[in-house]
């Protein structure tokens, strides 16, 4: 059986996809309502949810060695003192 070629961004996507999962929804919501705000033409709202949607969360990713608390849940030492 032949292997498939690796594709470098799409493994680092998996490895990290709670970033994505997590942030583009808010990041859309987020567009959207600017969108409606400054009363964009169609065509514009859906370059910016759409560029949002993929771009925010790409950012966090890039930042996730500093966002990291974000989206780990916190240790069972911290839960017990709560």
């Amino acid at each position: 059986a032949s292997k498939l070629p690796r594709i470098h961004w799409l493994e680092a996507t998996g490895r990290e996809s709670i970033i994505f999962y997590v942030v583009h929804f808010p990041a859309i919501v987020i567009a959207y309502r600017l969108s409606q705000h400054l009363d964009l033409q169609y065509w514009l709202m859906v370059a910016l949810c759409a560029g949002s949607g993929f771009g925010i969360p790409y950012i966090f990713y890039l930042l996730r060695n500093q966002l990291r608390f974000l989206f780990r849940f916190p240790d069972k030492r911290a839960l017990k003192r709560m």
